[in-house]
Parts: structure tokens; sequence; C-alpha cells
């Protein structure tokens, strides 16, 4: 499992996995989100969002070597949509 943070509060569990597929096959991917947040967000999908990203996710490539190739390509980097740098690790 690959930790993620600093992702932009408007980022899609799509858009975390567009992010990261470019590097290997994704088992699971994870957005944590604020419950208590009641509006909700709508991303250009259609999709429909209860909550507000917390800025933290998860990601699991199907072979580590996949992971160790998306920290070290995607580590510091700044994603579209953002103005911060993330932060990607075991």
């Amino acid at each position: 499992n690959l930790y993620v943070s600093g992702l932009p509060k408007n980022m899609t569990q799509q858009d975390l996995e567009n992010l990261f597929s470019p590097y290997g096959r994704i088992i699971t991917s994870r957005i944590l989100c604020d419950n208590i947040t009641v509006r909700q967000f709508v991303c250009g999908a259609g999709d429909s969002i209860p909550c507000l990203s917390k800025g933290v996710g998860f990601i699991r490539f199907d072979q580590r070597i996949e992971a160790e190739r998306a920290i070290q390509e995607l580590n510091g980097t700044i994603p579209k949509g953002s103005t911060e740098p993330i932060t990607v690790k075991f």
C-alpha cells in the first residue's frame, strides 16, 4: 500500500487512479473523506461525491516494483489542480 498526502481537496478516486495508473496495475485505491462536510461536490464525470477529501489517499499496486516506480516518479510533484506537492511513500 502506498500512502499519498497533499492531494487536492477536489480530487476524486478516479483522478487518483488516473494519476497512478501509468506506473502499474492498481488493485485498490481510496481517498479519505471528511464526513462532516455536508456539501456535495460534482466531478467532471458527473459522479456525486458526498464528502470533501481530506487530501489523503491510498493506492495498492499489483507488484512492489510498480509502487516503487510510482514513488520515484510522483513523490514531490504537483498534481493538476493543486499548488502543493504530494508525498508518496510506503
